[in-house]
């Protein structure tokens, strides 16, 4: 099973300030989701949210969800902090 991505335009801005070490594990993670029977079993899914978040690492997460218009279609939406990710510490 191989799942595509659609990058949405906050998600290129937000890995291109990224270092490069922290780029390698945010690669790492999206090769992880890609090669995943089901995505959204990866990360978590908090109430009121319209995402799944995934953890890089205590501080950072991958915001995605499943694109229901296309099959095999991931849209990775964030890649930022706790914070900026759930709107709270």
């Amino acid at each position: 099973m191989c799942w595509e991505f659609i990058w949405s335009n906050s998600f290129k801005k937000q890995y291109k300030k990224k270092e490069k070490i922290k780029q390698g594990v945010i690669k790492e993670k999206l090769k992880e989701l890609a090669a995943s029977k089901n995505p959204l079993s990866l990360g978590e899914k908090k109430k009121n949210l319209n995402f799944y978040a995934l953890d890089l690492n205590y501080s950072d997460r991958i915001a995605y969800d499943i694109e229901s218009s296309e099959p095999k279609v991931i849209k990775l939406i964030k890649v930022c902090s706790h914070k900026t990710v759930y709107g709270k510490d």
